[in-house]
């Protein structure tokens, strides 16, 4: 490996003349007609390296183990990747000359030139990288309290960090997602009345007081916090409790938590806190070490009320240091997997024989291995430590007591100290070229996807892949071995091949264009395409207001594969569906509080069974609208989905099993298993519409924002990726409304006076003379005020909020974006059959269905 002057080479000297191409600039553009290969090899000359990798035909025998990747199984959505800015950091990025300040934090936040960070971790007050005296956002004198928290101020933060923040965040050219993690509660709060827990903590707690007052001002604390942030144009994106919380640190700022007094101050203080006054902020668990996961989610995630009055706690998040624990990760997800986990923390013990000449090769291979089993077990980011330290791996404000021994890594190190060769000069660890592998193509909105290795690949290489939002695959590759390997990548999909040799102890990066490889699966009997689920909900037409009995026989059959009625004796139309070559099954609800009982489930799956048998149809559509299930009711509704998926398969040939979802999955109170569900169901209908004020009420004390249009663009989006990230994506179809939802005005409120199908509202636009209103942001749907009569004949004017073409085209566009498996309505009658005013307008909207389901 070369060792020279900075640009981003590895080991290389920063100085404010010596300057290289920027990192990845001569990385090879992505091919349809090949795959690019990014290496960074020991034995190498210099790190990233790229090259071209021809694809071979389609169903030759591999000419080494095989590593098959899977696009159409897909599991958590990645957050993104960061570092964190400590005041040591800050203080070393003070010290750099502009020129090497520049090229540091452009070789971070730049994301054409640099890893690319999206993430950053901001400590709230002192921590052990804190090259001061303890202090906190509220500081008064010993014995005092400040409940209202008068005191509290930033000031430290505007002086040393904050202008480092808000230049990361310009050069990163959006906003940055922060990520606030206290040491310790303001003194004064804390037991043992100190920030530093000491040596008096092995026979005294160090932990927040269980007062109520003190509990509520520290959750207060935290909202203050954010807010202030906020001034500065700094967003928030989450919260971890508290760093560490197990550990007792005897010299430096920490505080104890366990499970439960976390669990007791999240749910009542904290979350209540936060989603009164900044609801989209996230809540983590934990930010501890691995080991600890398992035992902390089963005490807190299983509580009901951080599962069902706690919207804002995402999950856990971890550290590395007690070991890999990827069993650990796969049982939290396996358990709780509604919940998600980030990898909050990580560094390497600094290493003074090599932290001036790049850093030992195996901190890079303790990164990568590390990274790659936690995304294979479900974390959704990973963020380093210090940005900067010097090169003693400080500066920390206990540095007479720690400096050298237990100073850390970071991927800039900087030599500051007068009389040295290299003073004023910063190093790149190697560590930054394995996150670089990473970071670089991996960005945030990625999904991981599935890969398998042969039996026969070489032990020492690890691997995981990942769709990005740009429809390329990427594929990491480690070889940690002394010896060459080769693999034949397969891809799914389309059968094709490419044979990619791994130098030994190297990181690689495999990127190609999922596009090219589905082109090429239309050429060869390998893969053929499978049709998209053209999804319609049929109910009777209403024959006395003009539409006609077999108005179904106006729909573009040529894409309708399952059609779900409420009319399975319908035998007419049954067997018009089922001669255009669709099947039919039968929408069901069913008695939630017996679903724990097997005996219920199974002759609720008979009876169905019998009827399919009866009428001819060919499965059910399940569809369960219950809030805050038990854990019995939780569990058996998964059990009646896999037992009837069994079932119904193996009575009638073809038979479908389908259920419907909610439009996101904390909508309102339902705590439903869909991840598990998920994965038995044949199919699963997205519920993208009833997502308005008075049926999604659950807006009210999430804090998030109450919508008066049915289908919010925002909040379908929002569901879509929520459940991209836990079911195959091709099972999903996303569903919208065909009709609006009218309201009538009451001392200023809008009550809702239910549903009125897109025919009615478009007949009362043409004859009421009515002019719509575009409702665009964050919603994009239409109102407009129509005139009617109440029950008691009074004529009221009363506002409808719809969707016509122009609103639900790209709402239907996201089947296509995010690779859903079909779309579908509720519901086909609401449009006009007759040849009324709205017949134009049916003809676009179902062209607008069809487009969505084209594979163009």
């Amino acid at each position: 490996m070369k060792y020279s002057v900075f640009g981003f080479l590895l080991g290389c000297t920063i100085t404010s003349s010596a300057k290289a191409a920027p990192l990845g600039s001569d990385i090879k553009k992505i091919s349809d007609n090949s795959l690019t290969l990014v290496s960074t090899a020991k034995d190498a000359e210099d790190p990233f390296q790229s090259s071209e990798v021809p694809w071979s035909s389609p169903g030759q025998e591999p000419k080494f183990p095989t590593l098959t990747v899977d696009r159409t199984v897909s599991y958590q959505e990645i957050e993104g990747f960061g570092g964190a800015m400590t005041e040591s950091s800050a203080q070393i990025l003070d010290q750099m000359s502009p020129d090497v300040y520049e090229q540091v934090m452009n070789s971070y936040f730049d994301p054409e030139d640099g890893l690319g960070y999206t993430f950053l971790r901001v400590p709230m007050g002192s921590c052990d990288y804190t090259p001061y005296n303890s202090w906190s956002y509220d500081d008064i004198g010993r014995g005092d309290t400040d409940f209202d928290l008068d005191s509290f101020s930033i000031q430290n933060d505007v002086e040393r960090r904050i202008p480092h923040i808000l230049d990361a965040q310009e050069r990163a050219g959006k906003k940055l997602k922060l990520l606030a993690s206290p040491w310790s509660a303001p003194a004064w709060m804390k037991t043992n009345g100190a920030m530093i827990c000491g040596v008096n903590s092995l026979w005294k707690d160090c932990t927040l007081q269980n007062d109520t007052d003190v509990q509520q001002s520290y959750a207060n604390y935290f909202s203050n916090f954010i807010s202030a942030y906020n001034e500065y144009d700094l967003d928030i994106w989450g919260v971890t409790v508290q760093n560490e919380p197990q550990e007792n640190i005897l010299t430096y700022e920490g505080m104890v938590f366990t499970p439960e007094t976390e669990r007791d101050f999240v749910k009542n203080f904290l979350s209540p806190t936060l989603l009164e006054d900044h609801p989209d902020t996230q809540i983590l668990l934990l930010d501890h070490n691995k080991g600890k996961v398992v035992d902390w989610a089963n005490v807190i995630l299983s509580d009901e009320d951080i599962q069902n009055k706690c919207p804002n706690v995402y999950g856990m998040g971890i550290h590395w240091y007690d070991g890999d624990h990827f069993d650990a990760l796969a049982e939290v997800h396996e358990s709780f997997p509604e919940f998600k986990v980030l990898a909050t923390e990580s560094t390497v013990k600094r290493d003074p024989r090599h932290n001036l000449d790049g850093g030992a090769w195996k901190n890079g291979e303790q990164y990568g291995h590390d990274m790659i089993g936690d995304f294979n077990n479900h974390v959704t980011g990973f963020i380093d430590w210090n940005l900067a330290l010097d090169s003693h791996g400080g500066p920390l404000h206990q540095n007479v007591v720690v400096l050298d021994h237990f100073g850390a890594d970071s991927m800039t190190i900087c030599d500051f100290e007068e009389g040295h060769e290299t003073s004023g000069q910063c190093i790149k660890q190697v560590f930054y070229y394995y996150v670089a592998h990473f970071s670089k193509f991996v960005k945030p909105g990625s999904v991981r996807i599935d890969w398998s290795l042969g039996d026969d690949a070489p032990a020492d290489v690890e691997t995981t892949a990942f769709l990005t939002p740009d429809d390329d695959i990427v594929v990491i590759i480690m070889n940690k071995g002394n010896e060459d390997a080769s693999v034949t990548v397969v891809d799914a999909a389309s059968g094709q091949q490419a044979d990619i040799s791994i130098s030994a102890r190297s990181m690689n990066t495999l990127v190609y264009p999922s596009s090219a490889t589905t082109a090429a699966a239309t050429t060869t009997t390998t893969a053929a395409a499978k049709k998209k689920e053209g999804f319609v909900f049929y109910s009777k037409p209403k024959t006395d207001e003009g539409q006609p009995e077999d108005y179904y026989t106006q729909w573009d059959w040529s894409v309708i594969t399952t059609v779900a009625t409420w009319h399975p004796d319908d035998s007419d139309f049954v067997d018009y569906a089922h001669s255009q070559g669709a099947i039919v099954v039968h929408g069901v609800g069913t008695d939630v509080p017996s679903l724990g009982d097997p005996d219920y489930r199974k002759q609720w799956i008979d009876d169905h069974i019998n009827e399919a048998l009866e009428n001819g149809t060919d499965g059910v559509n399940i569809d369960i609208e219950n809030n805050n299930l038990s854990k019995e009711e939780k569990e058996g509704y998964t059990a009646l989905v896999k037992e009837a998926a069994e079932a119904f398969h193996a009575a009638i040939e073809g038979s479908q099993v389908s259920v419907d979802f909610p439009g996101y999955p904390n909508y309102e109170l339902r705590n439903y298993d869909y991840a598990g569900i998920g994965e038995v169901a044949d199919v699963v209908v997205i519920m993208g519409y009833d997502m308005f004020i008075w049926d999604d009420y659950s807006c009210f004390w999430k804090g998030s924002k109450c919508s008066l249009c049915n289908a919010p663009m925002k909040s379908i989006e929002f569901g879509v990726q929520e459940y991209v990230a836990m079911i195959d994506a091709e099972k999903l179809v996303l569903g919208l409304p065909w009709y609006g939802i009218g309201y009538q005005k009451i001392a200023g409120i809008p009550f809702n006076k239910g549903n009125i199908d897109l025919r009615y509202i478009l007949n009362a636009e043409d004859e009421q003379g009515s002019e719509r209103e575009w409702v665009g942001g964050d919603e994009q749907c239409w109102k407009m005020p129509v005139k009617g009569t109440d029950k008691e004949g009074t004529e009221r004017v009363n506002v409808v909020y719809f969707e016509d073409s122009e609103s639900l085209k790209p709402k239907f566009d996201l089947v296509k974006k995010y690779g859903l498996g079909g779309a579908t309505m509720w519901n086909a009658a609401s449009l006009e059959y007759g040849g009324g005013v709205g017949a134009d307008e049916m003809a676009k909207i179902w062209g607008i269905y069809v487009d969505s389901l084209s594979e163009d």
